[in-house]
């Protein structure tokens, strides 16, 4: 596995481990998971929880583009998950497996907020 930090296009580029883990540490700590940090985090309307992660670590298998983003969508023990190569298709498939869950909930406090608004670089 290879890790990848972010450039200011949001391109990943590949790096050192060291310099990986300072990228990420430098990251705000609300925005921080295990491995990467979370992109956009969206409660369904059935109930369930969606949330798209940066792993910041190749998951994909082979020579083939990185993955290193990831859609979970949480609530019961049938969990969904939808691994990507871009911040592009991360987005499109975190919406629409929202979607698939009968969209978003409307609710005071559910103010989504994409990477490009969290962004801290």
């Amino acid at each position: 596995m290879y890790e990848y930090i972010l450039d200011d296009n949001m391109l990943p580029q590949q790096a050192t481990l060291k310099d990986y883990y300072a990228w990420k540490d430098s990251l705000p700590k609300g925005m921080q998971t295990g491995i990467g940090f979370q992109v956009l985090g969206t409660k369904c309307q059935d109930g369930k929880f969606a949330s798209t992660v940066y792993l910041g670590v190749n998951h994909a298998y082979g020579d083939v583009a990185p993955v290193l983003w990831e859609t979970i969508v949480f609530g019961d023990d049938d969990e969904e998950c939808e691994r990507y190569s871009s911040h592009m298709q991360a987005m499109i498939g975190h919406w629409l497996l929202v979607e698939k869950h009968g969209g978003r909930k409307k609710e005071e406090g559910n103010d989504d907020a994409t990477l490009n608004e969290l962004r801290p670089f």
